[in-house]
């Protein structure tokens, strides 16, 4: 059985270690040593936050979702920037 072929439960999930921002992106600092770059464009409501308002995340569930609480609640997984099912 290759990496790939082993079930979910079993394969690595992407952790961030944190995030930052500049006026048209987000860029993930992964903990294996990575980084996505993704637009916040892809985002709507983060892209219509002040930027103190964004700085504002905490990394939950072990690291691998990025959540904004008040006054926007939302959630971002890190495997779904990787185009990975969550």
């Amino acid at each position: 059985m290759t990496v790939t072929d082993r079930p979910k439960s079993h394969q690595l999930e992407p952790v961030a270690e944190k995030v930052g921002f500049d006026e048209e992106s987000m860029r993930v600092e992964l903990a294996h040593g990575g980084a996505l770059v993704v637009p916040l464009a892809w985002f709507p409501t983060l892209a219509a936050l002040p930027r103190d308002v964004l700085e504002r995340y905490e990394l939950v569930a072990e690291n691998t979702v990025i959540h904004w609480g008040t006054p926007v609640d939302e959630w971002v997984s890190v495997a779904s920037l990787l185009g990975q099912a969550d």
